[in-house]
């Protein structure tokens, strides 16, 4: 356990005003910079960490280096490591609330522009994050922050590369938001398990219920399938070859009640539709981040989104998530990121006819910065997948030590 921390207590050149919250492995605290009075959120690691190298290796730094900076992903501003006591810090920037804060005690419905817009943000930090080659595993309302309806997704904790080897951890993710091949299978799922929770996020946030709200992975699956039906035989075998052993392999057959139940006061057909896609039971069947955000509900929210108070969201890396090149240099990408974004007006609904870039494999940058420096320094991102990517024109945020 972390040593606890006061208000007005000091954290390098931060002064803590209070504790935002508490998870597993971290707690969050609220801070304002001493000297800028720019306020800030602080993640400060429970964990014990000895060294610069450990720092590095760690899932959640490595991804927001990669993925930062975007209007849509939380922004980490510096990494304060003690190697004296052993203990880490993530400097991020501080957001109004969360989705679940925004809807919490709520009596009427957000209106469909707003849910509409919120979505389509989601959809819009999910395409980039697979495209970057890693997926979150924790999407949940608690975990996507709000200010004036700009969104940023945030918590990456549990984050891992697209490309990773099955079995993976089985008891990731919230259970509300977990999909059907998390709870049937023993660690066999991937990056599709984030579309189902922001299908989940989606269809809360409308309606202020959660959709599947499981007591355990049993009711889970029940809940499930009263709302999409059993599955069929072919889709159950396929689970079946990788089971997870603690649910019992026997549901009753169930036609379903359909998912658009109860949202027709609060969503369109287009919405409605989308959402369908966002839940299918098949992961196979799901629809990527970036086929979702061409759907004309999504088509609808870049026509009026800036009626919202909101932000055009930064340009992704323009890679297929199936390359193998998915943490190339961005900043190689810029140029052709152009081209790409033409491609996309010409042809918002025609995947078709959009030719995306592919880009080779780069070199891991060489002079790291040894851990035995004594001033500040700015560490390189080391590879999730062991595919390093040259610095961007920003600076990765400096680690104190």
């Amino acid at each position: 356990m972390g040593e606890s921390f006061e208000n007005g207590q000091i954290i390098h050149k931060y002064k803590v005003l209070g504790k935002a919250g508490e998870g597993t492995f971290s707690e969050v605290l609220k801070a304002v910079h001493c000297h800028t009075n720019k306020r800030v959120a602080i993640k400060r690691m429970k964990q014990k960490f000895h060294s610069v190298q450990q720092v590095n290796a760690l899932r959640e730094v490595q991804a927001l280096r990669r993925l930062n900076p975007h209007n849509h992903i939380i922004a980490l501003k510096e990494i304060i490591f003690d190697r004296r006591a052993g203990t880490l810090s993530l400097v991020c920037e501080l957001c109004e609330q969360n989705l679940y804060e925004m809807i919490r005690g709520r009596s009427r419905p957000l209106s469909e522009k707003v849910v509409s817009y919120l979505t389509f943000q989601l959809l819009t930090a999910l395409d980039h994050m697979h495209r970057a080659g890693i997926f979150h595993r924790d999407i949940k309302p608690e975990n996507v922050l709000v200010s004036e309806n700009h969104l940023k997704l945030g918590d990456f904790g549990s984050c891992r590369s697209v490309h990773s080897k099955h079995p993976l951890t089985e008891y990731i993710s919230t259970r509300w938001y977990r999909p059907p091949e998390c709870l049937l299978t023993e660690g066999v799922y991937g990056w599709k398990m984030d579309i189902w929770a922001a299908g989940c996020v989606m269809y809360e946030v409308a309606t202020l219920r959660p959709l599947f709200p499981g007591a355990n992975e049993l009711d889970q699956i029940h809940r499930i399938h009263t709302i999409l039906g059993s599955p069929p035989d072919r889709l159950l075998n396929k689970f079946y070859k990788c089971r997870n052993r603690q649910i019992p392999w026997e549901f009753p057959i169930k036609d379903g009640i359909g998912i658009e139940r109860g949202l027709s006061s609060v969503m369109s057909r287009h919405g409605v539709s989308l959402l369908k896609k966002l839940i299918k039971y098949d992961p196979d069947e799901r629809i990527s981040a970036r086929q979702a955000l061409r759907s004309e509900w999504c088509q609808l929210v870049q026509l009026t989104s800036q009626n919202l108070g909101g932000r055009e969201g930064s340009k992704d890396s323009g890679v297929e998530i199936e390359s193998h090149s998915v943490a190339s240099n961005y900043d190689q990408k810029k140029k052709k990121d152009q081209k790409l974004n033409r491609s996309l007006a010409t042809h918002p609904n025609n995947p078709k006819e959009l030719h995306l870039p592919k880009f080779p494999r780069f070199k891991p940058r060489q002079n790291q910065v040894k851990p035995s420096q004594k001033k500040m320094t700015t560490q390189k991102l080391p590879s999730i997948n062991n595919h390093s990517k040259q610095s961007k024109n920003d600076e990765d945020p400096p680690v104190y030590t």
